[in-house]
């Protein structure tokens, strides 16, 4: 279906977008990845948190993925942000 020529497009960007949105979609995406992978689903968090700061925000603020702690988190730092992200 064709937009009406006078129709304006409206673009949203990952900045534009609501935190509950932006988790909605990180949910999505960490359900479609091994959950017993845990290692793995950090580090996606990880590369996840560098795309923009809004998601960055979000997904920092969002106690529920920083819960499960691996043994590959090998620096205190981590550890320690890990734990202060999961009190939330």
């Amino acid at each position: 279906m064709d937009a009406p020529a006078d129709a304006t497009a409206t673009v949203a960007t990952l900045s534009s977008l609501p935190s509950e949105i932006l988790l909605s979609i990180v949910d999505l995406y960490l359900e479609s990845l091994d959950p017993s992978d845990h290692e793995f689903r950090q580090k996606q968090l990880t590369k996840l948190c560098r795309v923009c700061p809004n998601l960055r925000n979000a997904i920092e603020g969002c106690s529920k993925y920083w819960t499960t702690i691996s043994s590959a988190l090998r620096t205190e730092t981590l550890m320690l942000a890990y734990l202060a992200r999961s009190a939330g």
